[in-house]
């Protein structure tokens, strides 16, 4: 038998209680014994999953909702690790995609602008949205190219993009609390610094895992100004809204008098 499909099967663990069956495709059948060919097939799991016979997911024939499910699942993975790298540092290195940076950009700058709904020419989401894609390319420019660093382009927009995910916890309190006892400023400062100190240690601590010790002028400088800028327009936009201004009067033009 192929050595090669001879470790690609005992890659598969079948030992395990996930692996069901094993279907092999027609052209590995109707052959002599010992003659396999090309063994092509799926190996169909308790839930119904199927892998290939090099152990990758088949999801050409997944239902859309098992594909949604498995794909929040992956992301709501890497929010926890983002939020707590203690445990795993390396996986947002390791399972690294871009949806983190759209979606907390995405979901901050409508809330700022849904909380500035007094000004209605308020420019908040472009702010937020302009602001993360050139802090992203400025760090991922400074550590990739000038600091020569192991760690690839994507990745850094994976980690930087997930680790505003303190950011955005930070704009949820701050609009729930708006709607209870307002918006009072220290409250809004210890967001401001808690969400800051969290997301700069963070994505330190998944970095370090990756760089080693991370030099603190060159490397946790870019990332510290990165997210202080980002906390600092949340700070801005938050403030507690204008006095209320009574509208000018109207100005009232007499009517020309008419003369008998």
């Amino acid at each position: 038998m192929d050595p090669v499909f001879l470790g690609n099967i005992e890659s598969l663990k079948m030992d395990s209680p996930d692996v069901h069956r094993i279907n092999f495709g027609p052209e590995s059948t109707g052959r002599a014994e010992g003659d396999f060919g090309s063994l092509e097939g799926d190996i169909i799991t308790r839930n119904n999953q199927k892998v290939t016979v090099e152990g990758e997911l088949n999801t050409l024939d997944e239902p859309i909702f098992d594909t949604i499910k498995r794909d929040l699942t992956a992301v709501g993975n890497k929010v926890y690790n983002a939020m707590l790298p203690m445990k795993n540092p390396n996986y947002l290195l390791v399972e690294w995609d871009l949806w983190g940076a759209l979606f907390f950009a995405t979901y901050i700058g409508l809330i700022l602008q849904q909380m500035n709904y007094y000004n209605p020419d308020a420019s908040q989401f472009p702010q937020i949205i302009l602001i993360v894609c050139l802090g992203t390319a400025a760090v991922t420019y400074t550590h990739v190219v000038m600091l020569r660093t192991n760690t690839s382009i994507f990745q850094y927009i994976s980690v930087l993009g997930y680790c505003l995910a303190p950011m955005a916890i930070n704009v949820t309190i701050t609009y729930l609390l708006d709607f209870l006892i307002g918006r009072v400023y220290w409250i809004r400062f210890l967001l401001f610094v808690g969400s800051t100190g969290w997301s700069v240690y963070t994505t330190s601590m998944i970095l370090k895992h990756e760089e080693g010790p991370l030099n603190i002028p060159y490397h946790l400088a870019p990332i510290g100004l990165y997210y202080l800028i980002i906390a600092l327009v949340i700070l801005y936009h938050t403030g507690p809204p204008p006095n209320s201004v009574a509208p000018p009067a109207p100005v009232v033009v007499p009517n020309p008098t008419t003369t008998t």
